[in-house]
């Protein structure tokens, strides 16, 4: 009883908010002695001693984790080892080897990584006759179309000094309008929009404002070529029918 009577005066004497409250209490667990047996034994208590020495460790930590030299890395593994309990030389090595043994393991077998080019990682895998149908739905007429600028190419590593380069391609219509497009025309087809956006050549980009924006000097330039062209057949024309005028006269 005499203990509930004084937790429940210290209650009352305590603040009402929780942040002051934990700062009284802290406040006076500190200014007792750390060596009483009774502040030792509570379980929230923490020596002095033992804040010093995760301190220093961080503080190691901190100044040698990002050096490399063999020094430093000596350093951090005595004090981890020291931590852990663990000599982590002997872990690693463990682990580096039972990673060795798994892909020697793998990379003799009949079934090599070597040899899964076309590995199917789902059973619903997209296959080559899909993945073709949707590459040739991308540059169909009405979803894409080149820009027509010759310096519009679009470049792709495929390897160490290996690239491939195609044409640029510019979408008529957004990505989601292109899959029900796609899906309307292929029914039979199951696949996703994702895996369908995907799939898109590398060449092929959506439409910016630049491509949206012409300048009237394009039309002007087009419209006199045609009209050339024009003249050109009309001449011709009248050429053809003098001579038959001509022959006929003779006649």
């Amino acid at each position: 009883m005499e203990k509930a009577r004084a937790l429940r005066k210290f209650k009352e004497g305590l603040p009402k908010s929780p942040s002051k409250r934990c700062a009284v209490i802290s406040t006076y667990l500190a200014r007792r002695s750390p060596r009483s047996p009774t502040i030792a034994n509570l379980k929230h208590s923490v020596s002095p001693v033992e804040m010093a020495v995760v301190a220093d460790i961080q503080e190691i930590i901190k100044s040698t984790k990002l050096k490399r030299s063999k020094n430093a890395r000596s350093v951090m593994n005595s004090v981890t080892a020291s931590i852990s309990g663990e000599n982590l030389a002997n872990s690693r090595a463990r682990r580096v080897a039972g990673g060795q043994r798994i892909r020697s393991r793998i990379l003799k077998s009949e079934s090599s990584a070597w040899a899964l080019t076309q590995q199917k990682t789902r059973k619903d895998s997209i296959s080559e006759e899909t993945k073709k149908t949707v590459y040739n739905f991308w540059l169909s007429d009405g979803i894409s179309h080149p820009t027509g600028n010759k310096s519009d190419i679009k470049r792709e590593r495929l390897g160490p000094n290996l690239y491939t380069s195609h044409m640029t391609h510019v979408l008529e219509k957004t990505q989601t309008d292109a899959y029900l497009d796609f899906v309307a025309k292929y029914p039979e087809i199951k696949i996703g929009q994702r895996a369908f956006e995907k799939l898109r050549p590398f060449f092929v980009r959506p439409a910016s404002e630049k491509d949206r924006n012409t300048c009237c000097c394009r039309y002007h330039v087009e419209a006199n070529l045609v009209f050339k062209a024009c003249m050109k057949f009309r001449k011709s024309c009248d050429r053809e029918t003098d001579s038959q005028e001509s022959g006929l006269s003779r006649i």
